[in-house]
């Protein structure tokens, strides 16, 4: 997972070989990711 200016997040189910967009609920700049169980 990245993310980056307008609020874009992208997703990799390769390996980083491959992104794919992923739904935002945001337009800000996003620079953090958290994840947690």
């Amino acid at each position: 997972v990245a993310v980056s200016n307008s609020g874009n997040i992208v997703r990799s189910t390769g390996n980083g070989e491959t992104w794919d967009n992923a739904t935002s609920p945001t337009t800000i700049h996003l620079s953090d990711i958290i994840f947690s169980e």
